[in-house]
C-alpha cells in the first residue's frame, strides 16, 4: 500500500511540473525589452523600451532600472560570451531609470530610456567605432532582480563601406493532412491573423525595400491552396467541415494573395527548393534519384501555377542546408548550380573568419557548385527563440562585429542568414526591421552575391555522408511503384496527383526525427493505390466450344468510378489466337466486355489464365480464370485417326489375302 501512495505522489508531482522548455510566468517582478536601437550615432541615442511587470500581491517600491556599458568587443567569440551574459571588457559607464512611483501589484508598465553614448562615457571618439555590450537590470531595495545581455553598435560617422548580407528565409508549414486528408489545428492556428505565417508574410510586407531570398516550399503553398476551398478539420475532439465561405478558409486565400504580391517585387528572389523540403541526402544515398528530380520539378509547377512566378532554376536550397559528395551530383543533375549550405556540411573552416566568401564545392566525379555557407552564430541567434527583440539585436550586433573585424573589405565579405526553419515571427519582424535601419549591412538576394562576389580561390572537397537508410524513404518507394501503376491506367490524373503529393510529403526532412509520421503518409498513398487497382477485375466464366473455332468472351469489370486503360492477355498453350492473344481496352463504364477468336488444340476442360496488366504490359494488376470445354476435334486429330484406320483396314487386307492364298485348292 505504501508503494501504491509513493507511485501515485510521485506520478502527481510529475504532472505538476511543468514541461522541458516550456515558457513559465516569472515569480516576481520582471521586465521584457519591447524595442532597442538597432545601433547608437552622434546623433542617435541609446534607446530601450520596456515592459515591467508585477505579478505579486504587494507593490514594488524603489524600483529602478540600470543600464551597464562595458567597453567594445574586439573579436565575435568575445561579442558571443558578452551576449551569453559575461562581457570581458571593463565597465565605461552606468546609468539609472528609477520608477517615480510604486509598480502596483499585477500592474505592467511601460518604460523608455534614452540616453547619448557620447554623454554617458566621454571614451567615445571617431576610433572607437564599434560593439558595445550592455547589460539591463531590474533592481529595488538594493537587490538585483533580472538583468539581461545584449549588445549595441555604435559609429561615430556613417561607415564609408558595407558588409554584404543575404538571408535565405524558408517559407514552409509542413504536411498538416492526415491519411484522410483533414487538416490538423496547427497550420489553421498558422494561418488566422497573427498566426506564424500570417505575421511572417506581414513582416515582408512592410519591408518591400529589403532585398531577400524567399525559398517557399510546394507543399506550403498546396495547403493554403486547400485551406482557401472548402475542406475538412481534424479539430480538436471531431473532424469539421469547413465551408469556402468560412473566415479561416478566406484567411487561407488573403495570405496566398499576399504571397504572390510578396515574390513579384523586384527586391525578392525566391531560390528552388524541393516540393516538401525533401530529405535530398536520403533520396540520393537510398538511390530514390527520380524522386528527388520528381520533387524539384512539382516544386517549380507549383511555384508557377500559384504564385505565378518561377524560382531560380539554379539556386537551390535544400532541407537543413544539408548534402554531401554523393548528393552533390544529384541536385547537380536537376540544374543546380549554387546551393546554400550549413556550416556542418562542410569540413571545418580553420581560418580566422570562417566561411565569409563564396565557396566552389566538388562532389563525386569532380562536380562542382557554388554555394554560400550559413553563419552558425547567426542561425543559433534567429532559432533560439525567447526574447525576440534581443534575438534580433544579437543578430544585427554579430553582423556590425564581423564588420568592425575587416572593415576595409567589408565590401569582399559576405554573411549569410538562414535557419532550417521559417523563424520565430517576432524575430523576423524585429530583424527586418533593424537591418532596414542599419548603415553597415548591404542586403543581397542569393544569386546576386554569387554572380558578383568573388569567390575563394580553393574547391573544397566535400564529404560522404554515413547514411542509414530511412524506413520513412522505403515505405515512399514502395507506394510510388504501386500509384506508377495506377497511373498508368487511369484516365483522370486528379486522384494519382492527390496521392503523388502524399508520398512526395512523406519524403520531407521534416520527419527525420518522427519517422512514423512520414510513413503513415507514405502507406496512405500505397493503400489507396492498391484498393484502387483491386476495382479492376475479370470475372471467372466458363465457355463451350462445339466447333474446332470459336469466339471467347471476357469482360473487365471496372469500379473505379472512372475511365480506365488495360491490356488482357490470355495465357494458354491449349488454344491458339489467330488474330492474337492480347488487347488494349478502354474501359469507360462499369464494365466491358470483348471477344477474341479462338481456335481449340485439345478437347476436354481445361483453364485460361486472363492476365489484367497495364497498358504497356509490364505491370500485371489482377488476373482471372476462364473455363473451356471443348468437344469439338480438330483437323489433326480427326487425320491422325484416319491415318490410323487406313493402316489398321491395310494391314487386315494383306493378312485376309495371304491367307486365301494358302486355302486355295491346287490346279489341276
Amino acid at each position: 500500500m505504501r508503494s501504491a501512495n509513493a507511485i501515485l505522489l510521485a506520478a502527481l508531482v510529475l504532472i505538476a511540473l511543468p514541461a522541458p522548455g516550456a515558457a513559465q510566468t516569472p515569480s516576481g517582478p520582471s521586465f521584457v525589452i519591447t524595442a532597442i536601437s538597432p545601433f547608437a550615432a552622434n546623433d542617435r541615442p541609446l534607446h530601450l523600451a520596456l515592459s515591467m511587470t508585477n505579478p505579486g500581491a504587494a507593490p514594488l517600491n524603489d524600483a529602478a532600472v540600470r543600464v551597464t556599458l562595458h567597453e567594445r568587443v574586439h573579436t565575435r567569440s568575445e561579442l558571443r560570451q558578452a551576449l551569453d551574459g559575461n562581457p570581458r571588457g571593463d565597465v565605461l559607464a552606468v546609468t539609472t531609470e528609477q520608477l517615480q512611483t510604486p509598480l502596483g501589484p499585477g500592474e505592467t508598465r511601460a518604460i523608455e530610456i534614452s540616453r547619448d553614448l557620447r554623454t554617458l562615457a566621454n571614451t567615445f571618439s571617431s576610433a572607437q567605432d564599434g560593439v558595445y555590450p550592455i547589460v539591463v537590470q531590474l533592481r529595488a531595495g538594493g537587490n538585483t532582480l533580472q538583468d539581461t545581455a545584449s549588445a549595441i553598435p555604435f559609429f561615430s560617422v556613417a561607415p564609408p563601406t558595407r558588409l554584404n548580407v543575404v538571408w535565405v528565409l524558408p517559407i514552409h508549414e509542413p504536411a498538416a493532412f492526415d491519411a484522410k486528408d483533414a487538416y490538423g489545428l496547427a497550420i489553421q492556428r498558422s494561418i488566422v491573423p497573427n498566426g506564424h505565417l500570417d505575421q511572417v508574410l506581414h513582416a515582408l510586407e512592410r519591408h518591400p525595400e529589403v532585398p531577400l531570398t524567399l525559398a517557399p516550399t510546394g507543399i506550403t503553398l498546396d495547403q493554403l491552396q486547400s485551406l482557401g476551398r472548402a475542406y475538412v478539420s481534424q479539430g480538436a475532439r471531431r473532424a469539421e467541415a469547413v465551408h469556402a465561405d468560412d473566415p479561416r478558409a478566406a484567411d487561407a486565400r488573403n495570405l496566398s494573395s499576399l504571397l504572390r504580391t510578396i515574390v513579384a517585387n523586384p527586391n525578392i528572389e525566391m531560390a528552388a527548393s524541393t516540393y516538401s523540403r525533401a530529405d535530398v541526402v536520403g533520396l540520393v544515398h537510398n538511390d530514390m534519384g527520380a524522386e528527388l528530380t520528381a520533387q524539384v520539378a512539382r516544386e517549380q509547377q507549383t511555384d508557377e501555377a500559384l504564385l505565378g512566378a518561377k524560382p531560380s532554376g539554379t539556386l537551390l536550397f535544400p532541407a537543413d542546408g544539408n548534402l554531401d559528395a554523393k548528393s552533390v551530383v544529384g541536385v547537380a543533375s536537376v540544374g543546380a548550380r549554387s546551393v546554400i549550405l550549413a556550416p556542418e556540411a562542410l569540413p571545418e573552416r580553420r581560418t580566422r573568419f570562417g566561411y565569409d566568401r563564396t565557396q566552389t564545392v566538388t562532389g563525386a566525379a569532380g562536380v562542382e557548385l557554388q554555394a554560400l555557407v550559413l553563419d552558425a552564430a547567426i542561425r543559433e541567434r534567429i532559432s533560439a527563440g525567447g526574447d525576440a527583440t534581443l534575438a534580433a539585436q544579437a543578430v544585427l550586433a554579430e553582423t556590425a562585429a564581423s564588420y568592425f573585424e575587416l572593415p576595409s573589405l567589408a565590401q569582399e565579405r559576405l554573411l549569410v542568414f538562414g535557419t532550417p526553419l521559417m523563424p520565430d515571427a517576432h524575430v523576423a519582424s524585429a530583424l527586418l526591421d533593424g537591418i532596414a535601419a542599419a548603415p553597415w549591412i548591404r542586403m543581397r538576394t542569393a544569386s546576386d552575391a554569387v554572380a558578383n562576389l568573388p569567390p575563394t580561390e580553393e574547391a573544397i572537397a566535400m564529404p560522404i555522408a554515413q547514411f542509414p537508410r530511412r524506413a520513412t524513404l522505403a515505405a515512399a518507394r514502395a507506394a510510388r511503384r504501386t500509384v506508377g501503376i495506377l497511373g498508368k491506367i487511369y484516365a483522370d490524373e486528379r486522384p494519382v496527383e492527390k496521392l503523388e503529393r502524399f508520398i512526395l510529403a512523406s519524403e520531407s526532412a521534416d520527419w527525420i526525427a518522427t519517422p512514423a509520421q512520414g510513413s503513415i503518409l507514405a502507406r496512405a498513398a500505397r493503400g489507396t493505390a492498391e484498393r484502387t487497382l483491386s476495382l479492376v477485375t475479370v470475372p471467372g466464366r466458363q465457355v463451350t466450344f462445339t466447333s474446332r473455332v470459336a469466339e471467347i468472351p471476357v469482360t473487365v469489370k471496372n469500379d473505379t468510378g472512372g475511365p480506365v486503360r488495360v491490356r488482357l492477355h490470355i495465357d494458354t498453350t491449349k488454344v491458339r489466337f489467330p488474330d492474337g492473344d492480347a488487347k488494349i481496352l478502354d474501359v469507360e463504364g462499369p464494365f466491358l466486355t470483348v471477344t477474341f477468336r479462338a481456335e481449340a488444340r485439345a478437347t476436354g476442360s481445361f483453364p485460361l489464365l486472363v492476365r489484367l496488366e497495364t497498358p504497356d504490359g509490364h505491370n500485371l494488376i489482377g488476373d482471372g480464370q476462364i473455363i473451356v470445354r471443348s468437344t469439338a476435334v480438330n483437323a489433326v486429330t480427326l487425320a491422325a485417326t484416319g491415318g490410323g484406320v487406313l493402316l489398321l483396314l491395310a494391314g487386315w487386307m494383306r493378312r485376309f489375302m495371304r491367307s486365301r492364298r494358302r486355302t486355295a485348292p491346287p490346279e489341276s
